[in-house]
């Protein structure tokens, strides 16, 4: 048996998705889940997921079971002297993800080590299309699951981080035809515009996740940048400007404003795009109106209004073939 968790709870059988019905029903499979290997007792169950609800007894638990055992097959519930069991074997989406998440760092770090361009990016597509939504464990009480939850979501942020900079640190997606992926259809663009894109949606994805991490909207600048954008780049770090002021009263780390004055500049450091100067007229501005980083002869304004035009490429993933993984145990996705 294989059980999706990586969006609604399903289990994956021969035939077929089928959806787990029922909050309790969810709730058993998902509390046995995340103790595989461990014969649970029915008492510790019935605290878990009925919570001491109405003084009830484990009769409910051998019922609920009962049931899972007509959805999932016999053999998915085991019964042992200690309590009931969902063996070791038992995969889920989420043990790929997490496998194939480390799989990519260790293959970019050894890569990174004989200066080639890695293939880690592959495997990063793959972890990340696994994913059935934005959520893990969708229908699931969020007591039984809010720290793997959380600790899912971030790997999954990170892992759109790591392969954002992978593509912006060396390029290339690939040539040739591609089928439907999470960005688009058609045929892979140029290292400039392909690569920037793809890299800029991934960024997109964790601003959308996390408006306040600054190293999103760094690369979804830097992105922007590479694909001849630089308007759409210093529109990324106004917004984060104005958000990080309302809701913290901060500014921008040093970071993302250093990048911020070399995309200004257009600075030759940033790409390898060729990018034409432009010369323009210093315009007055009151100090109390700018950040520190902006009181320079350089208008932004106008030096967006000169960035040079790239012709737009359309961009497309490379679509996946679903990888089967060998199970991780629990520990790993309890320890991440």
């Amino acid at each position: 048996m294989r059980v999706g968790v990586l969006g609604p709870l399903v289990v994956q059988l021969g035939d077929g998705d089928i959806s787990v019905p029922g909050q309790r029903q969810r709730d058993l499979l998902t509390a046995l889940l995340l103790r595989r290997g461990t014969p649970v007792p029915p008492e510790v169950l019935l605290d878990l997921v009925w919570r001491n609800e109405n003084e009830l007894t484990v009769a409910v638990v051998h019922t609920a079971v009962a049931r899972l055992r007509r959805l999932c097959g016999a053999a998915a519930v085991e019964r042992r002297e200690a309590g009931y069991l969902v063996g070791r074997g038992t995969a889920t989406d989420a043990d790929a993800f997490i496998e194939l998440v480390q799989a990519a760092r260790r293959t970019s770090r050894r890569t990174a080590r004989r200066g080639e361009a890695s293939p880690a990016r592959e495997l990063y597509r793959r972890a990340l299309a696994l994913w059935r939504g934005a959520q893990p464990f969708v229908g699931v009480s969020g007591h039984l699951v809010d720290p793997d939850r959380t600790r899912l979501i971030e790997l999954r942020v990170t892992a759109h981080l790591e392969l954002a900079e992978l593509l912006l640190d060396h390029g290339e997606v690939g040539d040739g035809e591609v089928g439907d992926g999470e960005f688009g259809d058609g045929e892979v663009g140029t290292w400039e515009v392909g690569a920037a894109d793809e890299a800029g949606a991934l960024a997109d994805a964790v601003m959308r996740e996390d408006p306040l991490r600054e190293r999103g909207h760094e690369l979804a600048m830097l992105a922007a940048y590479r694909g001849g954008r630089q308007a759409a780049a210093l529109a990324v770090y106004r917004e984060l400007r104005r958000t990080l002021r309302e809701e913290l009263g901060v500014e921008p780390g040093p970071s993302i404003s250093r990048l911020h004055t070399l995309i200004l500049r257009q600075d030759p450091s940033l790409s390898p795009v060729e990018v034409a100067p432009v010369e323009v007229a210093p315009v007055e501005v009151a100090p109390e109106e700018m950040a520190p980083e902006e009181m320079a002869t350089v208008n932004e304004e106008t030096v967006e209004m000169a960035t040079v035009n790239v012709a737009a490429v359309e961009m497309a993933t490379v679509n996946v073939a679903a990888v089967e993984m060998a199970p991780v145990n629990v520990a790993d996705l309890l320890t991440l």
